[in-house]
């Protein structure tokens, strides 16, 4: 659902993050949401999130919160809100969980904007495979007509990556993407 970069599904991610009054919690369920919420938030929209994750006692939740550091997606979230040339910067940070916000909140507010999808094409440079992903879904979600400088830079990803462990892990990802911006 993350994917989908909608505001609208964040009432909804909430109430599943939430520990339940009553009844069986689901950790996984939780911590899926939490997460979820976590990518495509706003400033604003963080600090209910920021209230679930205090709350929270140590246990298996807890840790499951924990597992990006939420604490500088908050502090990104509080400087950038919504704000995309804030989180444009954001793409290029030290910290990858930061990277990955940034480009869920390019994404939710660059939607068919040449200058977030040149910031996206430009963050396509970073080497983590878990934050290439999160990039190349932003990509394709703000690029409504497609993007000949997307589709070059990708090319170009291939032809230098081409047999490296990286590439072959992003490739199928990279390349649907790649086929959908043509």
């Amino acid at each position: 659902m993350q994917h989908f970069m909608d505001p609208e599904l964040l009432p909804f991610l909430l109430n599943l993050a939430r520990r339940p009054e009553r009844g069986e919690e689901d950790p996984d369920m939780r911590v899926l949401s939490f997460r979820a919420y976590m990518m495509i938030a706003n400033g604003t929209e963080m600090a209910a999130l920021r209230e679930i994750y205090t709350a929270e006692p140590e246990g298996d939740t807890r840790d499951g919160f924990n597992q990006f550091d939420p604490e500088p997606i908050f502090a990104a979230s509080t400087e950038c809100n919504a704000d995309p040339a804030c989180w444009s910067t954001k793409l290029s940070d030290a910290n990858q969980a930061v990277v990955q916000k940034a480009a869920y909140m390019v994404a939710r507010y660059g939607r068919g904007n040449a200058t977030a999808i040149t910031a996206l094409v430009n963050a396509l440079a970073n080497r983590d495979e878990n934050s290439i992903g999160e990039i190349l879904y932003a990509l394709d979600h703000v690029a409504l007509e497609g993007s000949p400088e997307a589709v070059t830079r990708l090319e170009t990803m291939r032809d230098e990556g081409g047999g490296t462990s990286f590439w072959n892990h992003i490739q199928s990802l990279a390349l649907a993407i790649h086929a959908r911006l043509q």
